[in-house]
């Protein structure tokens, strides 16, 4: 027996995971290779970067190939790109046909070509290509839900686990243990729970912590501009994997020492990766570890490390010297080409009681003040249930659309597509009314006129929609179809 066939899984994709640094009892062991690959409903804890994701996501692309249907990966936007840049290295050597989608065009013809096997997108973009009848959730063999933790995305992940089988394998990364049970009853039941526990309180954390907010994609380059700010004397930057260590080493000109899942003490070190609580305990008590944060992760790096300084990048401090050389620059043009007699007449009783500088600033002050926009007031969400009209008392129109309880069409399927597609705040959305074969819905009656004409030609339940403003006038219909109701 070859050591890639020890793995339990295709050599190629063994292969790719050795490529990666993970070992086979790491992969097996932390990594949930091998239940995934089974096809278990699955929650891996496990700290919110994709490298930490390498063994479960092949294991379920490798049963996938076996037992064939789609993946479906989603991960918030900013992920997306990074997360997709894993899978598709993965899909390759599982044999599978792999699109990374950031928006709905692409992915749509591709999906509609029945031309990929994986998919990695947003919910919101999923939500779009299930609306456009592009993406069939039902056929899906599998679910990924990468670090759901923070999401603003619960219509959407309620429309698409509606539709996907009930067979279909769910696979659940969360950052937060004390979540863990809470996403098995809400996305994958009857689910194992494999992973990390949270840090012991008897551990002795390293001491001195720093933090430098980064986007995913520029990681490298953010430690290449850290190294300028902080010139340390000797560290080395720590990876959860390998997979971006030729793009470290091309940025940092091979400067420093690359270390991947060491759980050995080290005297400074860079995460490029955010580390699990048992690779950070180890780095221990004397080390000096800077945390890279990129968007979606500071929860969990609060949780991590609450006591840290952020370091201020030369990014940040260059750009509030241009917005303030251009702020010089307007009261420059101002003082050369305004008449000034009035305000000098104005502001001459100041002059005696308090010095130009402090008069200057005031002034300065009250006119960045005025160029502020007021804040727009909050408006109070109205339940979507709630038969008083919404919007502060505005006038109401109905709008008659063509799906209703027949076509298995649901509340949140309206609300949906109002939102997503016709682009109306949710909040202006009164009752709704699900009768048989179509549905009432409360809109503002300024916009009543935009929507129908917004939502028909739409798909729900993959019925293509047809929508009227309700103004008490019958109106014909297809056979079995309900029709606008008389006022």
């Amino acid at each position: 027996m070859t050591e890639q066939d020890a793995w339990g899984v295709a050599p190629t994709v063994a292969t790719a995971l050795a490529a990666l640094g993970w070992t086979r009892e790491d992969a097996i062991g932390q990594g949930g290779l091998q239940p995934a690959r089974r096809g278990t409903n699955l929650v891996m804890v496990r700290p919110p970067s994709p490298a930490w994701a390498g063994p479960a996501l092949a294991g379920v692309l490798e049963g996938a190939a076996e037992r064939g249907g789609r993946t479906i990966v989603l991960a918030a936007p900013a992920l997306v790109p990074v997360l997709g840049a894993l899978v598709a290295r993965l899909a390759a050597a599982a044999g599978l046909r792999h699109e990374t989608a950031l928006g709905p065009a692409r992915a749509a013809r591709r999906l509609r070509a029945d031309e990929v096997d994986v998919l990695v997108c947003s919910p919101a973009t999923a939500l779009t290509l299930q609306a456009r009848s592009a993406l069939a959730p039902d056929r899906a063999a599998a679910l990924v839900l990468a670090w759901p933790d923070g999401w603003d995305a619960d219509e959407a992940l309620t429309l698409l686990l509606n539709d996907l089988a009930r067979d279909a394998q769910r696979l659940v990364f969360t950052a937060v243990p004390s979540q863990a049970e809470a996403l098995v009853e809400r996305y994958a039941r009857r689910a194992a729970i494999l992973g990390e526990a949270a840090l012991s309180v008897e551990a002795e954390l390293p001491t001195s912590v720093r933090s430098v907010a980064t986007p995913w994609a520029t990681r490298a380059a953010s430690i290449a501009a850290l190294l300028e700010v902080t010139d340390p004397d000797t560290t080395v930057v720590w990876t959860a994997d390998t997979a971006d260590h030729a793009t470290l080493d091309a940025a940092l000109g091979g400067a420093l020492p690359l270390v991947h899942r060491t759980q050995g003490a080290i005297a400074q070190v860079i995460c490029y990766d955010l580390p699990d609580p048992a690779t950070y305990a180890a780095f221990g008590p004397a080390a000096a570890v800077t945390l890279l944060v990129p968007p979606g992760t500071e929860q969990y790096v609060g949780r991590l490390a609450p006591m840290r300084r952020p370091v201020v990048m030369p990014s940040l401090g260059t750009a509030l010297l241009e917005r303030d050389a251009a702020r010089r620059a307007e009261v420059l043009n101002a003082i050369e080409g305004l008449p000034l007699d009035a305000a000098f007449y104005a502001l001459a009783p100041l002059f005696e009681r308090h010095e130009p500088q402090q008069v200057a600033a005031a002034c300065y002050a009250l006119w960045r003040q005025a160029l502020v926009p007021a804040a727009a007031p909050r408006r109070e969400a109205a339940p979507v249930q709630s038969a008083t009209p919404v919007g502060g008392g505005s006038a109401m129109a109905k709008l008659w659309v063509g799906a209703g309880k027949k076509d298995d069409a649901t509340p949140g399927d309206l609300v949906a597509v109002l939102v997503k597609e016709a682009g109306l705040d949710r909040t202006l959305i009164g009752r709704i009314e699900l009768r048989d074969t179509f549905s009432l819905v409360e809109v503002p009656a300024s916009e009543a006129d935009r929507l129908a004409a917004a939502l028909t030609g739409l798909t729900i339940r993959r019925r293509r929609l047809v929508a009227r403003v309700d103004r008490g006038i019958p109106a014909r219909s297809g056979p079995g179809r309900g029709a606008p109701r008389r006022g």
